[in-house]
């Protein structure tokens, strides 16, 4: 609230400058708005790599993860089919 308080009071005396001191104030403040402005876009770019990267990750993870999953629920059938083979062979024993 304050940095626009004095934004407004700056304006405010840059309207009693004469013209080539206000123009040159108002230059700087567009360069200095206009190197922010890249700053920003730069973090902003910066960021959305990261979220990529991050996404890219957690599909990878995911698919690994579901990979895994369907290894697993086959190797547990295949067990199971071995234990199954086995209760009948021993059924048929006794």
């Amino acid at each position: 609230m304050s940095k626009r308080k004095d934004d407004l009071e700056l304006q405010t005396n840059e309207m009693n400058l004469p013209f080539p001191e206000a123009r040159e104030r108002l230059m700087n403040r567009i360069k200095q708005d206009n190197a922010e402005i890249k700053g920003q876009e730069k973090e902003v770019a910066e960021m959305r790599k990261l979220v990529d990267t991050y996404k890219k990750n957690i599909t990878e993870i995911g698919n690994e993860l579901s990979g895994k999953g369907n290894k697993a629920e086959n190797e547990d059938s295949q067990k199971f089919e071995i234990l199954h083979q086995k209760e009948k062979e021993i059924q048929e024993f006794t």
